[in-house]
């Protein structure tokens, strides 16, 4: 009912003077048009021959633009049908492309695999069973990073630690007052300084014992002393004498200094007080003497050096800019805008010389100048470090206390010869 209505309206618009039969019912469009000349909807008289609902079987004779539209229509499915028949003939051919080509690829894969278990195989010995590919891959794989570590254990690569492995160095250890020391307030008070020579080498042996002062017990190593004998230098009212003093150990924390450096910790064990005889105030208690130094590793590319060297020549820049920048205030007047200007290019410049210089003392911290490091091989040690001992206060809460003794140096104790010392006790 709904798209005859619409026909008729069609109908009506295109052909106003044509009448339209329906079995049963006769329509007729009559216009009118008002004094501006629009025209009215259309009035509709009917003449019913038969009643006014019509019946189901009512027939409507259509005009030719409907069977334009059926034609329309017919095209777009037939088209839509060969686009369907092209795209099925489309994919049949790639089909029969990939079924002519997976062949040669399965082939390719094949081959390929073959030559990777004929060069696994010839690698492996001649007593180990067949296996499949992928397990040979990765036995081979496992074989070579085991090389790897043995090239890194037999030398080529060493660890940070490793290099200070079996070097021999001399220690003084220079004990009296310092500053911000917790010993008695009696300690030392006199300013007199006890002097102790020894000589020690960093084993690579693994310490077993365990020492809070290192770290615990994983990455110690074994300190030993020569002869297991430390020296108190002469005064001037006795001469040198020996103590016993047994082996310690060592151990590179890595990063803990300052601005992320490397430190070594190491300590002795002294069995008996250490003093002068007419001393009245300074000694060397007895236990674990423990010592602290920087230590920096002298390998790798030298961009410290490199990076230094650009800094001071920019240093040099800005110093050069400020003074002319300096110059060219004092030439102009008492207000100016280029005095302005001046003066801002003037701040901009203090300001890069205060960040240069920064960059620069930390490049000193981080990478020191080697006239201030003891070198031995490829490990170098700071001149001077610090001396402490443990002191536990007992109490509800056990307290365990670091009191400054002192500081000391160190060198290397290698000859013209780069004999150590534990190759010349030997000989």
């Amino acid at each position: 009912i709904w798209y005859n209505g619409i026909a008729l309206c069609l109908l009506l618009v295109n052909k106003p003077s044509s009448s339209l039969f329906v079995k049963g019912l006769s329509i007729r469009p009559t216009t009118t048009t008002n004094s501006v000349g629009s025209t009215n909807f259309a009035k509709l008289t009917t003449s019913t021959t038969h009643k006014t609902t019509l019946r189901k079987n009512t027939c409507l004779y259509l005009s030719s633009d409907s069977d334009s539209e059926a034609d329309e229509i017919a095209k777009m499915k037939a088209e839509i049908e060969e686009m369907r028949r092209e795209a099925a003939r489309r994919i049949e051919g790639l089909s029969q492309e990939l079924s002519n080509a997976s062949p040669e690829i399965s082939t390719k894969t094949e081959e390929k695999a073959k030559e990777e278990v004929e060069t696994v195989s010839t690698t492996s010995s001649s007593t180990t069973p067949p296996q499949s590919p992928n397990f040979q891959e990765k036995t081979a794989i496992s074989n070579s990073i085991s090389t790897n570590k043995k090239k890194i254990n037999n030398g080529v690569i060493k660890s940070i630690d490793e290099l200070l492995d079996e070097t021999s160095w001399k220690v003084n250890l220079d004990i009296g007052r310092e500053r911000g020391t917790w010993m008695p307030k009696d300690w030392g008070i006199s300013g007199e300084r006890l002097r102790l020579n020894l000589d020690i080498q960093f084993s690579g042996n693994q310490l077993y014992g365990r020492e809070e002062f290192l770290g615990g017990v994983g990455g110690a190593k074994e300190l030993i002393v020569k002869d297991e004998v430390i020296t108190l230098s002469p005064s001037l009212t006795e001469g040198s004498r020996n103590f016993k003093c047994k082996s310690g150990g060592w151990r590179v924390c890595e990063s803990d200094g300052p601005l992320g450096t490397n430190i070594l910790r190491f300590y002795i064990e002294i069995e008996e007080n250490i003093k002068h005889k007419d001393s009245q105030d300074i000694y060397c208690p007895s236990g674990r003497i423990y010592c602290t130094c920087g230590y920096f590793p002298l390998r790798g590319s030298n961009n410290g050096a490199l990076m230094k060297e650009s800094l001071e020549k920019e240093l040099e820049e800005v110093t050069q800019k400020c003074t002319d920048l300096n110059t060219q205030l004092e030439n102009e007047g008492f207000f100016s805008m280029e005095k302005i200007q001046l003066t801002r290019k003037l701040m901009k410049e203090r300001n890069r010389m205060t960040m240069v210089v920064a960059k620069l003392n930390d490049l000193k911290i981080t990478d020191p100048d080697r006239r201030l490091l003891q070198i031995n091989g490829d490990a170098a040690l700071t001149k001077e470090g610090g001396v402490c001992c443990k002191v536990t206060k007992e109490g509800p809460v056990k307290v365990v206390e670091y009191h400054i003794l002192g500081r000391f140096s160190c060198a290397s104790a290698k000859d013209k010869n780069e004999k150590s010392i534990m190759e010349r006790v030997t000989q």
